[in-house]
Formats: structure tokens, sequence, C-alpha cells
């Protein structure tokens, strides 16, 4: 059961690094189903240019930082269910940090 809450616990960031190195390395056209989606990062194509590689970027740093929080998290707790809940607690907290940080990134352009 360990190895189990293990995976549990790995799965976020490990479908974070590549989505979010995807979002950055080969930014999608504007679209209705994949990419950075909000209300400005929509309102032009240059913002849409703008927001995908950086929040690709955050992405990926979510899920490199949900890694590590992972294994620093989870490791020394032991194998139980608290540990999960903390661990995934960390990479959620992180995944929707990245909303805000992006969002500021855009207000700050003259587009």
């Amino acid at each position: 059961m360990p190895l189990l809450y293990l995976i549990t616990v790995l799965v976020i960031p490990v479908v974070l690094i590549p989505l979010g190195l995807v979002m950055w390395r080969h930014p999608p056209r504007i679209n209705s189903v994949f990419g950075y989606r909000t209300r400005r990062s929509m309102s032009s194509p240059a913002m849409w240019r703008e927001a995908q590689p950086f929040a690709g970027r955050m992405l990926m740093t979510a899920g490199l930082v949900g890694l590590a929080s992972a294994f620093l998290v989870y490791l020394p707790m032991g194998h139980g269910p608290a540990a999960i809940l903390v661990a995934i607690s960390v990479q959620t907290l992180l995944l929707l940090s990245m909303v805000p940080m992006t969002e500021r990134h855009l207000s700050r352009l003259r587009i």
C-alpha cells in the first residue's frame, strides 16, 4: 500500500512537468480546449502568445517544486493518509498560485 500512496503523490507533478514544457516550448494557438484560458489571456492574440509560455514555465516550476515537496513532505511523515493529504495540498497550492502570477505578468504588459 505505501507504493500506491507514493504513486498517488507523484501523479500531479509528473503530469505538470511535461504539460508545462509543451506549453512553454510549443505554445498552442488560440483554441477552446487547451492552454492558459482566462478572459485576459484570450483578449487578444498578443496576450495569448505571451500567456502560454509564461504559464508553461509556471506549470513546470510547480511540477518540479511539487515533486521535491512530495519527497520532502511525504517521506519524513511516513506513508499514511495524512502524508498524502499534506503532499497533495502543497502541490495544489503550487498549482493554484500560477494563476495570480500569470495574471499579474499579463497585467503589466502594454498590449
